[in-house]
């Protein structure tokens, strides 16, 4: 998959997101929003600004957050190889032709091109014990496996006291749908592992 890029943007890896945010991407969701469509696929989240004064704050923002940036504006300079989010200007593409994650094609799409790397930091306060992890895994690797016209949703709960529902939606290619009981916020992942790391578990 690709998402769209537009003058300027600041591109962000979700696995670092994963790893920096106690509730992963649900989390993220919850303070930003659900990216619009175009703007996230299962790799990258892309944030766009007016100018290059505001994507250097976002850069900012993020990096005081936790995450590692690419050396200079847009990755000037130094291997960005190691680097959890690159900002990029479409008018100089030259800047991230070291970055070892990050493919632009000519039509502004950019995509995923690295290897995808689990929780890397400490993360901070998953009250969930390993036993309810593996479980939580089992449960869900079982529904997978459920013929689709035999699946029943599977109850589900967060670390922060919120409930959903969790169903599998392979036709619209969501694949894994956790749909809060009380919202109806549907929260996506292509991975069990996703989920899992998002901070769910089966109540």
């Amino acid at each position: 998959m690709a998402i769209v890029l537009e003058q300027f943007n600041l591109v962000i890896r979700r696995d670092c997101l994963q790893a920096f945010l106690p509730g992963g991407w649900a989390q993220f969701t919850a303070e930003y929003g659900v990216p619009l469509h175009g703007r996230v696929d299962g790799d990258l989240v892309s944030f766009t600004a007016q100018n290059a004064s505001e994507i250097e704050d976002l850069n900012a923002h993020w990096t005081r957050r936790g995450l590692t940036p690419a050396p200079g504006l847009g990755g000037r300079s130094g291997d960005t190889g190691d680097c959890d989010m690159v900002v990029h200007r479409q008018d100089a593409r030259s800047e991230i032709a070291d970055c070892g994650w990050l493919a632009i094609t000519d039509e502004g799409l950019a995509s995923f091109a690295g290897t995808r790397h689990g929780v890397r930091r400490q993360r901070f306060g998953s009250p969930w014990s390993d036993e309810l992890i593996a479980l939580s895994q089992k449960y869900v690797m079982a529904l997978l496996a459920t013929p689709p016209n035999q699946r029943a949703p599977l109850p589900l709960k967060h670390w922060d006291d919120r409930f959903a529902l969790l169903e599998v939606d392979m036709q619209s290619r969501e694949g894994l749908v956790a749909k809060d009981r009380e919202t109806g916020v549907r929260y996506c992942f292509r991975l069990v592992e996703e989920l899992l790391d998002a901070g769910w578990a089966v109540d």
